[in-house]
């Protein structure tokens, strides 16, 4: 949605978005979330801040790598709760940095990926992508790309 005032268009800013950050699940040890970044601003998780409808297009999660390998791989689940009415409970959506495992075998997928030194941070972004797939999948939840809520944790991280 646009305001529009003369000749110049304003994206209408809603102030109450919000990330909630959960507990990492067990394996992400090896990473940390050290920065949260909404439309190129910092944002801290748990507290409301103010973007535009396409707030999701480009988020960006800053990680740490905090073991002493070299990172391949990381992902961030996105989790949307759907409203009381919807048949969906919620949606859950994967962004990475990298390439998980390969399914069959359980080997590293790492061909031509850059890695991730001990000490050295590096974003998981949702990309133009991920953010037409939200729009594809979130008709279905009875959800809005304006979504005001969404939670978020650490999930796989995979290292050398």
């Amino acid at each position: 949605m646009s305001l529009f005032i003369g000749s110049h268009a304003f994206a209408q800013q809603v102030s109450d978005r919000l990330l909630i950050q959960l507990p990492a699940v067990e394996k992400t040890i090896l990473a940390e979330v050290v920065g949260v970044r909404v439309q190129g601003e910092e944002i801290r998780p748990e507290q409301y801040f103010a973007a535009g409808d396409d707030w999701l297009q480009g988020l960006t999660f800053r990680l740490r790598n905090v073991s002493d390998h070299p990172i391949l791989y990381a992902g961030v689940e996105l989790i949307f709760r759907a409203p009381a009415q919807s048949d969906v409970r919620r949606i859950i959506y994967r962004i990475q940095y990298g390439h998980g495992p390969r399914r069959s075998g359980g080997e590293m997928a790492d061909a031509g990926l850059e890695r991730v030194l001990p000490g050295e941070s590096f974003d998981v972004v949702v990309t133009e992508e991920d953010f037409r797939n939200l729009g594809r999948l979130f008709p279905r939840a009875g959800l809005e790309l304006g979504v005001h809520r969404v939670e978020y944790r650490l999930t796989e991280v995979g290292a050398e």
